[in-house]
């Protein structure tokens, strides 16, 4: 099966270029990529940008369309071919208890639905929605430092405004706002004891899912939602590294305590769970393939 992944939109966490590299390695199916426009804030971030490609060509090529974060276009559809839409930018905001979004995209058109994030199902329609968590590799710039810190330190990027303010009680702050993509990786791969996320989202966020895999502590606001999908990746005998906070103050007060905690023992640990949940082997074979095998059917 042929897959073409259409993203109108370079999305600033190059989300889309990780997964369907990972895709192509690990997948049953071939993959290829379109991104049409460059990011505002790329000079920014500095992300790896997938080529630009054709968008008629891999549309030509493919059986199948997964279109992520924007949605069709006339220039970019073939409604002959079975497509899904995938990835929306979601926030929680508690009050009624749903979870929102700014995506206007008509969603008619699609045959399956999908995001990585399950909240996606308080405004798409469930018997079409699928969840399809995100691919990072384990290895390369991922690749586990075991080295003993001597100064704890804390990470964050989200909420950076009130947690660059914040005490740390003698850990240092990592502030990775606004920051080149590759030194964010390199400052939590080599500095970093623990890692604020976000309490926005409901969700763990790419910034969450990389600091597991560098086998560190992540404190954040997981909605009970998230949790529940979550919950064959919190087996006994597992270090589960995702520590709830439901509030920016909490949150800051939980990494000081865990950036202080954070041995190799349990770096190794949360490394060994990401090792066992995160493997995208693992995710494509769980999620992905059957999503493409039925949205093909």
């Amino acid at each position: 099966m042929k897959v073409g992944h259409i993203v109108n939109l370079f999305d600033p966490s190059c989300d889309v270029l990780r997964c369907v590299r990972e895709l192509n390695l690990h997948s049953r199916h071939s993959h290829s990529l379109f991104v049409r426009d460059r990011h505002p804030d790329q000079d920014v971030y500095q992300f790896e940008e997938a080529p630009r490609g054709d968008a008629a060509a891999v549309i030509a090529a493919a059986d199948v369309l997964i279109y992520h974060f924007a949605g069709l276009a006339a220039d970019r559809h073939d409604p002959g071919k079975p497509s899904a839409f995938r990835s929306l930018h979601i926030t929680w905001e508690g009050g009624d208890g749903r979870f929102r979004t700014t995506m206007d995209t008509p969603l008619d058109d699609y045959r399956l639905l999908s995001a990585s994030h399950v909240g996606a199902t308080d405004f798409l329609p469930e018997d079409r929605f699928r969840w399809l968590p995100d691919l990072l590799p384990l290895d390369g710039p991922y690749q586990f430092d075991p080295a003993l810190l001597p100064v704890p330190a804390v990470s964050y990027i989200k909420h950076a405004e009130q947690l660059r303010e914040m005490d740390f009680g003698g850990a240092d702050h990592l502030d990775c706002s606004r920051t080149a993509h590759a030194t964010v990786l390199a400052r939590r791969r080599h500095l970093t004891t623990a890692v604020i996320d976000n309490v926005c989202d409901g969700h763990y966020g790419l910034a969450g899912q990389e600091a597991a895999i560098f086998g560190l502590p992540v404190v954040g606001f997981n909605h009970p939602r998230t949790l529940e999908a979550m919950e064959d990746w919190r087996s006994p005998g597992t270090e589960f590294p995702f520590i709830q906070a439901e509030t920016v103050d909490e949150a800051a007060k939980a990494a000081v305590r865990v950036a202080g905690e954070a041995s190799v023992p349990y770096r190794r640990a949360i490394r060994a769970w990401a090792e066992e949940f995160l493997d995208p082997r693992r995710l494509i074979s769980e999620y992905w393939d059957p999503f493409i095998d039925e949205l093909a059917g």
